[in-house]
């Protein structure tokens, strides 16, 4: 048995905050660039929001060491194509692993399955996550107040707080959670789509891409008023929806 055979099936076995693997076991010539990216952005978003940076810090804390587990769970085919995963993982504070297991018990039909070869066009992944977010809300509790996401709406990357969406989604409450779906608008398909988390902390909304946080020295993305997601290969957005879960008074 191969040694990286046998670490996915020791780690497999493990909880999901023993998941950890450093990026210099990774044999592939995206991640230098992915660790680059991630390393300017996060410091541009601590030196604007200090203070949010930490809160922010603490919910991928909540998930473990790695939000994206799927090198060390047998899935490397998923590592940079698994984000409804981990918006959704962020989100309900899971792995990718855990989620597709929660959501695989959950879902009893297949075609709600919203990654994978179940879901190949963004409409049918838009459809798996509500009805995943449907029954995680109540589990929660948490109230979805967008059952079938919110419109479509066009985004300018660079100036992120001029979206209908982002002026929608900052009229919910504090601890507001978001999945956020973003793609480009004139061909809304998978391979130019992408979903990150987000969540309103005090009075402000903070957006996390937890696909690269895929390697423990590789943290999740903290995004505030611009994107880029050039280094996954995904140049240009513009179109944005979310769903939104609140906090219940239950």
């Amino acid at each position: 048995m191969s040694n990286r055979k046998l670490l996915t099936l020791v780690l497999c076995s493990m909880t999901p905050f023993a998941y950890a693997l450093d990026s210099s076991g990774i044999e592939d010539k995206r991640i230098p660039i992915i660790k680059t990216a991630v390393t300017d952005q996060n410091h541009a978003f601590m030196t604007q929001n200090e203070e949010l940076y930490t809160s922010a810090g603490k919910i991928t804390a909540e998930v473990g060491p790695m939000v994206n587990v799927a090198l060390i769970t047998g899935n490397e085919s998923r590592l940079l194509s698994n984000c409804s995963l981990n918006a959704t993982g962020l989100l309900t504070r899971q792995t990718t692993a855990a989620v597709s297991n929660d959501a695989e018990a959950l879902l009893k039909s297949k075609s709600d399955h919203f990654w994978g070869k179940h879901s190949p066009t963004v409409d049918k992944q838009l459809v798996g996550i509500s009805n995943y977010l449907a029954i995680k809300a109540e589990q929660m509790p948490y109230e979805l107040m967008t059952p079938s996401g919110s419109e479509w709406q066009s985004l300018d990357q660079t100036n992120v707080s001029s979206s209908k969406a982002w002026k929608e989604m900052n009229q919910y409450e504090n601890g507001t959670r978001y999945v956020v779906a973003i793609g480009l608008q004139e061909d809304l398909i998978r391979d130019n789509s992408h979903y990150i988390y987000a969540e309103k902390i005090d009075g402000e909304l903070v957006f996390i891409d937890g696909q690269t946080n895929l390697a423990s020295d590789i943290p999740a993305t903290y995004l505030a008023d611009s994107f880029d997601f050039s280094h996954l290969n995904i140049p240009k957005v513009t179109t944005m929806m979310f769903w939104a879960l609140t906090p219940s008074d239950v």
